[in-house]
């Protein structure tokens, strides 16, 4: 079961996101250190949450394929074959002129992981190269701007 917690700015009382994960993504984030026990961001800017949160954010390879088609992210076909730990067409052409190594480096990474992380630099290429933004990318992660209802 996912866990939600909604962030505030401790001062401003400003909306700063959420998070969205599971119990161990979240005792991952958690160890950031910069909480209060009320888990409210301690004279943190949206800016410095979001880059601290992007360095503990992961996602199971699986749930990582079903968030990006889901997102628009990855074709049907490019999300199955990814979720098989395959090369989808579409990292090979963000992937164009890379040399041999670097490529086949890169798909020894892929089939081999099982957790996502979203500061990966191979999923920093794939972002930059496709027109993906950071944004984008942070919601298929979990992270949400939008301020939650009621």
């Amino acid at each position: 079961m996912d866990t939600v917690i909604h962030y505030y700015h401790a001062d401003s009382g400003e909306y700063v996101g959420r998070f969205v994960g599971d119990d161990k993504a979240f005792k991952e984030f958690n160890k950031i250190g910069e909480f209060s026990k009320g888990n409210e961001p301690a004279e943190l800017t949206e800016y410095e949450l979001r880059t601290k949160w992007r360095d503990t954010a992961f996602l199971s390879r699986r749930d990582f394929c079903t968030a990006c088609f889901r997102a628009g992210l990855l074709s049907a076909e490019d999300a199955v074959v990814a979720a098989k730990g395959d090369w989808p067409a579409s990292f090979s052409a963000a992937l164009d002129g890379l040399p041999t190594s670097a490529l086949v480096e890169a798909q020894i990474e892929w089939a081999t992981v099982t957790e996502i992380r979203r500061n990966a630099p191979l999923l920093e290429v794939v972002r930059a190269t496709r027109n993906v933004t950071d944004e984008d990318l942070d919601e298929v992660f979990g992270w949400s701007r939008t301020a939650p209802l009621g």
